[in-house]
């Protein structure tokens, strides 16, 4: 069996919100996959990009090369939905991966910075 993922590790994700405000590191909510899996020599782990799949020849294109599968299984991810409002966007950043996560905590402590320095109370 083979196991593809972009990422080398498995996210926590019910915590996200915990790194993002600072209470947790990323490491508190990720554990490497190879971690997990290494006690099942029957499953190799591939850090890797899928590109397509050729259904066809039965066959899943990586970044770096090709691999033949007899069953396949695909799990897609997440993404988020702003329902047809991407204004939305820059306002209401996504909570999906650790990235994000720390998007938001950078974007806490330069609000708390900035009105810090803002001398003007009502403004502050």
């Amino acid at each position: 069996m083979k196991l593809i993922d972009k990422r080398n590790f498995h996210l926590f994700q019910p915590l996200l919100y915990q790194v993002a405000t600072g209470g947790l590191s990323p490491g508190d909510i990720t554990y490497p996959i190879c971690a997990v899996l290494n006690r099942h020599p029957n499953i190799t782990v591939l850090q890797t990009d899928v590109h397509d799949l050729n259904i066809d020849t039965r066959t899943v294109i990586l970044r770096d090369g090709d691999i033949s599968f007899d069953t396949l299984v695909v799990a897609t991810g997440v993404s988020h939905s702003y329902f047809e409002n991407d204004s939305w966007i820059p306002n209401a950043p996504g909570l999906k991966t650790v990235e994000d996560a720390l998007d938001i905590r950078r974007r806490i402590f330069l609000a708390s910075e900035a009105a810090e320095r803002e001398t003007d109370l009502e403004k502050r």
